[in-house]
């Protein structure tokens, strides 16, 4: 059998992953659109991942897909790299399956909606419906734990850049300003909000805004208890923990950590150290019955991808029906 060979180049200029920015839910995507691609090719390839920064195949079952212990040059030295305006071009999306393909995250990532609506023709379920959790007693701690909990992601912004500091909503507040004309708001945008990629710093909501909503939900429902994941420590975090039932990771992995964790088996311990509550963190919040997002964040869409779990935006305005539909 013939191989996709998931990667990415720039890891070999020295800009590797870190324990904190794994980028789990961007990498998903990634494997979801070269799920996609091996379907429209009647899964004639296998899909390979580098376990260095795949660690999460310890703890997860992903279709037609296996991690390797090769990585960076040794993983795609002497094998093709696709070559997507040519295959658009082509538009049978036929490949060779006598040749291993490389797929770089960042050009599969581009293609992913035109890939998705290709893919419309075979079914309607995101690929990433079809991973799952390969202990049994991992599994079986999240669905009980989260049975009726309402799951909320709770993003403090990436450690180390200036998301910790920029003052979003001063930043929102300023671009509600009805003076400032189309250009001025877009000059904002770019000096508030991008980051040195190109891309835009994701933002961070003050405690009120989740509390605001925690507290129309618990005068309909008491005894609600809530799901926090997230990025922050608990010490942030003390006034929902003093005001409402709170469960996190660690409520999963009790009395069970020892005997799920499989960190024996990473390639860097250093680099992967978080690989376990990374897993249990994000499929948990995915089993909640409702939550609360961030509007931007591919974790939170993941968590309500995952099971097409009913959800608000903290950035919404809440609507108590929609979560009275739930219980």
């Amino acid at each position: 059998m013939s191989y996709l060979k998931l990667t990415e180049k720039w890891k070999s200029a020295g800009m590797e992953y870190n324990p904190e920015q794994t980028g789990l839910c961007n990498r998903i995507i990634f494997w979801e659109v070269a799920y996609l691609f091996n379907k429209i090719n009647n899964f004639d390839f296998g899909i390979l991942l580098e376990k260095l920064y795949w660690p999460e195949v310890n703890y997860l079952s992903i279709p037609n897909t296996k991690g390797v212990d090769e990585y960076k040059d040794d993983f795609w030295d002497g094998d093709k790299t696709l070559d997507f305006e040519m295959l658009l071009d082509d538009e049978t999306f036929k490949l060779d399956t006598d040749t291993n393909w490389i797929l770089l995250q960042q050009r599969l990532i581009e293609y992913f909606d035109y890939f998705k609506n290709f893919a419309k023709n075979f079914d309607t379920n995101r690929p990433l419906q079809l991973i799952d959790i390969k202990n049994d007693v991992l599994k079986k701690s999240m669905v009980e734990n989260l049975n009726g909990v309402v799951g909320i992601h709770m993003r403090k912004g990436d450690v180390g850049t200036p998301e910790e500091t920029i003052d979003f909503e001063e930043i929102r507040n300023k671009l509600k300003d009805k003076n400032l004309s189309d250009s001025e708001r877009k000059e904002l945008e770019k000096e508030s909000l991008t980051c040195e990629q190109g891309g835009r710093w994701y933002e961070t909501f003050k405690d009120e805004h989740y509390l605001k909503i925690m507290d129309e939900i618990v005068k309909v429902n008491p005894n609600q208890k809530f799901y926090i994941s997230t990025n922050g420590d608990k010490e942030q975090l003390k006034v929902f923990y003093d005001n409402f039932d709170i469960l996190d990771y660690t409520t999963v992995l009790s009395n069970i950590e020892s005997e799920v964790d499989c960190s024996k088996d990473y390639l860097d311990y250093e680099l992967n150290k978080n690989c376990l509550r990374n897993v249990t963190d994000l499929f948990s919040l995915s089993y909640s019955k409702f939550l609360i997002l961030h509007p931007e964040s591919t974790w939170s869409k993941f968590a309500k991808w995952y099971k097409n779990v009913p959800s608000v935006n903290v950035s919404d305005e809440f609507d108590i029906y929609n979560y009275r539909r739930q219980i």
